[in-house]
């Protein structure tokens, strides 16, 4: 190769190396907008999501106001399956002290009361009703009270509001009848004097509350069977209400 060739491909490669130094390196700035990059899209996701949650309400109450409030659960019914619960208290001489809870499928606005006449054992009974109170619901009803109630007698209770949940609470005197002279202590109770018209017919458990009933019995008509089931504090007697039933007990009372 002649010198004249050699020096024109030197220029040549001059030329070509000279253009390198416009070409600028990466700086530090093109990291830091990866960076921006990287955490601007999410922000921006969010963004638009909140938008479209907005123009959503906003449609919504141009169309046709605030949203409906989500309907709140039926409540349970508080009241129970229909029937009566009676307790029963038995003093040493004889006086009784009755409460009785009734339940009733419908509310009721009044009750009908008496102390019927009974037949067979229970004829030698005359019942009598005291310091009768009334509740309808979990409030006393006012005027309810009755002093007295003789036996064959009736009465009828008006509330001010329909309940069907009502309870009777009253003292009984007259329901003892006790045996003859050989054995003085041993006696006969009519634990059921009162007679509801209106659950007359509904299921019924009545709790003897005493230690000093020696037995039980139902007395349907004239004729007294046994029945119940003895507790660690008396006797226990459920009745499935298709007829009227009387529970009678046999105790044991001190002797006057």
């Amino acid at each position: 190769m002649g010198e004249g060739a050699r020096r024109a491909e030197g220029r040549h490669s001059v030329r070509l190396r000279a253009r390198h130094p416009h070409s600028r390196p990466a700086g530090p700035g093109t990291h830091a907008a990866g960076g921006r990059g990287r955490w601007l899209m999410p922000v921006v996701a969010a963004g638009v999501a909140l938008l479209g949650i907005l123009v959503w309400q906003a449609l919504g109450l141009l169309a046709g106001g605030s949203p409906s409030p989500r309907p709140a659960p039926a409540a349970a019914d508080a009241t129970g399956p229909s029937g009566s619960t009676t307790t029963v208290a038995i003093g040493d001489t004889g006086s009784m002290h009755v409460t009785e809870t009734l339940t009733f499928a419908t509310p009721l606005s009044r009750l009908d009361l008496s102390l019927p006449k009974r037949q067979g054992v229970g004829t030698e009974f005359a019942p009598r009703i005291s310091a009768l109170q009334v509740r309808a619901g979990t409030a006393p009803e006012p005027g309810s009270a009755v002093d007295r109630m003789d036996s064959d007698g009736a009465a009828s209770i008006s509330f001010r509001s329909p309940s069907s949940r009502i309870q009777l609470e009253y003292d009984v005197s007259g329901a003892v009848v006790r045996s003859d002279t050989s054995n003085p202590e041993r006696a006969l109770a009519l634990v059921t004097p009162l007679v509801v018209e209106q659950s007359r017919r509904l299921p019924a458990r009545v709790d003897v509350a005493t230690v000093k009933v020696l037995n039980v019995g139902c007395l349907h008509g004239k004729d007294l069977t046994g029945c119940g089931t003895k507790t660690s504090g008396g006797w226990t007697v459920e009745t499935s209400g298709d007829t009227l039933t009387d529970v009678v007990a046999q105790l044991n009372l001190a002797v006057p």
